[in-house]
């Protein structure tokens, strides 16, 4: 029944206002590119524009996979690297906005159900539905595919509908978000006191982490501020980061105030237990401005406001004169006199000689939600619970049902799914990862293998170099790609992927990796990098011949070659052929200059993917004098 309704939705335009349940169709056509498919555009329920591609009758193999792009949806990306995975596999392929268009916190018509699962739902029965009409049968294998909030969504998905989705891989992003919200209020919380220390901390680290930061830190309150921010996680080699906010700040506030739980920023300041209170002396005066002229496309303003600090962070900003008088935004950053703002309504009807007060105090408040959203059951919390009772005042069950699902039985996988983390990301740290991980053991025991990976990309962030905070980083490309194969043989052929990466957290809730491919395992390979003989740092003469040694180890491949980059400058200035699973090369070079450079090697393996091999580096800073 429910096919043939989607069958006979699908002949329907409405040029009225489109209600729940309606589909339109904009446009279906034939695509050469990169292989001959059907190529249909349309909206779902009024607010959710999709796209389907439908291989032919002859090339389809009998799968369909659906892409959920990252944050929070609103937007088809038409990712052409998952798009032609799917089609040159013979798949059928379907990608939706996930429930709206744009910025949805502020429409009261945009759920948090619908974008986090019923729109993603609604999107591949449509698809199911035109593979009837097209070849004749549903799907026999159906997969969603995410990265980042499409990677937390797609776990979602299979825990919700174990009879629909056959399999899943979601990337940097899996489980609940409450972890996250946890630990990002946390982050602004503690970093304010390391400002200072940011320089000689990140030369105490280390190019590969190997050092300790905490013998650079001068006051009580620093050392507890780092303690704070590493034991919730925080990848210790990021932490040059700690100069800018967390990167996820401005969403998590708009969308708390707007969506999860807005009744927390009128009790912060009401309610016992709170630190609204004590933290009166810290409220700023409310700041005067006027708007000097406005662009809505790049959501800035350039304003005058004289007494208006530079750091205006998630400052509110609240318009009294005007067209948008008595509504509010937030600012995501200031340079010099112009305004970036975030969330919420754009700044369509803003105007020169506007009116505008800035204040921070849903900030203040923000900065404490991580104390009120502990989770008794993860390490990083421990410091807010005191024999077993936690020490202030926990968001009710019913602010906590989005950020934590508790409607869904998470962890419950009963098809299959691989999730890959990074190791140095910003964004979904790896505790991340391992509350997943926890969370999915406890409901499948010794069966877990039967049914779940989890990689560790060593190395890599959460999107690209722009995450890195000055570290040589590895793409995940070669990885994720990899894993969309071997998922694919995984439910239809029962052949099983690799082992899962092999991992501790140690007493400060930091990633351990194990030290050799072989205790490691997973896709990646690992890679050690010796200057005479030295790991991490050696000081040489100018014009000094220095040897570089690399050892190189791969868990599942054959290692494909070594490139070595002299001077930290990203360019690759030499390539040795590697061959076998275990190999050792050497590079020489001198330095003609005194100075500091940051000798890094990557090791790539035969891995053969569409984007590119699965890599690892290694890195040693020579001190030339």
């Amino acid at each position: 029944m429910r096919i043939l309704c989607f069958l006979l939705f699908a002949c329907v335009v409405n040029l009225q206002a489109l209600q729940p349940g309606t589909i339109t169709i904009e446009s279906q056509k034939w695509v050469a590119v990169p292989t001959k498919h059907l190529r249909i555009e349309g909206t779902l329920n009024g607010d959710t524009p999709f796209y389907v591609l439908l291989p032919t009758k002859e090339a389809w193999t009998g799968r369909m996979i659906q892409w959920l792009s990252g944050g929070l949806g609103g937007r088809l990306t038409g990712d052409r690297g998952v798009a032609d995975f799917a089609l040159t596999r013979g798949s059928a392929f379907v990608e939706s906005t996930q429930g709206h268009t744009g910025s949805f916190e502020h429409q009261s018509d945009d759920t948090l159900t619908e974008i986090m699962y019923e729109a993603s739902y609604l999107a591949v029965q449509y698809a199911k539905s035109r593979c009837v009409e097209l070849y004749g049968n549903e799907p026999r294998y159906t997969y969603v595919m995410g990265a980042s909030g499409g990677g937390f969504r797609s776990t979602g998905l299979i825990e919700r509908f174990p009879e629909v989705y056959d399999g899943a891989v979601a990337s940097v992003g899996g489980g609940t978000l409450k972890l996250h919200w946890y630990y990002g209020s946390l982050f602004d919380y503690y970093r304010q006191p390391l400002l200072s220390k940011v320089d000689a901390m990140e030369a105490a680290v280390g190019v590969n982490g190997e050092g300790d930061p905490f013998p650079v830190l001068e006051t009580p309150e620093q050392t507890e501020a780092l303690r704070m921010i590493l034991t919730a996680g925080w990848p210790k080699r990021l932490i040059g980061r700690l100069r800018k906010p967390f990167g996820y700040s401005s969403g998590a506030l708009v969308s708390t105030k707007y969506k999860y739980d807005a009744a927390y920023f009128e009790d912060f300041w009401k309610l016992d237990g709170y630190a609204g209170r004590v933290v009166q002396d810290l409220i700023r005066e409310r700041i005067q401005g006027t708007v000097k002229s406005a662009d809505p496309s790049q959501s800035t303003l350039v304003i005058e406001a004289p007494e208006a600090p530079q750091d205006l962070f998630l400052y509110t900003l609240t318009f009294t004169s005007g067209k948008l008088a008595g509504s509010w935004r937030y600012v995501r950053s200031r340079e010099g006199d112009e305004l970036r703002t975030t969330g919420g309504p754009g700044l369509e009807g803003v105007a020169p000689g506007d009116r505008f007060e800035l204040d921070n105090r849903d900030f203040l408040a923000y900065l404490h939600y991580h104390r009120h959203i502990a989770d008794a059951d993860e390490p990083a919390a421990r410091d807010f619970y005191k024999n077993g009772k936690p020490i202030y005042p926990q968001r009710s069950d019913a602010a906590m049902r989005y950020l934590d699902e508790t409607d869904r039985d998470v962890g419950n996988v009963q098809g299959k799914l691989i999730t890959i983390f990074a190791t140095d990301d910003p964004l979904d740290w790896p505790t991340i990862a391992n509350r997943y991980h926890r969370k999915v053991r406890q409901h499948l025991g010794s069966g877990i293998d039967d049914h779940y990976r989890m990689y560790f990309v060593e190395r890599s962030a959460h999107g690209g170099s722009q995450d890195s905070g000055g570290l040589r980083l590895v793409s995940k490309m070669g990885m994720i790609y990899r894993a969309y194969d071997d998922m694919l043989a995984w439910v239809e052929k029962g052949v099983s992927p690799p082992p899962s990466t092999q991992y501790t957290m140690d007493e400060m809730n930091q990633l351990i990796l194990a030290p050799t491919a072989a205790e490691r395992q997973g896709y990646q390979p690992v890679v050690r990098l010796l200057a005479n003989g030295k790991e991490h740092r050696i000081e040489a003469r100018a014009g000094e011949e220095i040897e570089f040694l690399v050892e190189a180890e791969d868990p599942d491949n054959e290692l494909a070659q070594a490139e070595i980059d002299f001077h930290g400058d990203d360019r690759y200035d030499q390539t040795n052929k590697l061959n076998g699973k275990k190999a050792k090369t050497r590079f020489t070079h001198r330095y003609d200059r005194p100075g500091e450079h940051i000798a890094a090697v990557r090791v790539s393996d035969t891995t053969e993917t569409a984007h590119c091999p699965v890599s690892n580096l290694a890195a040693v800073r020579v001190v030339v004098k």
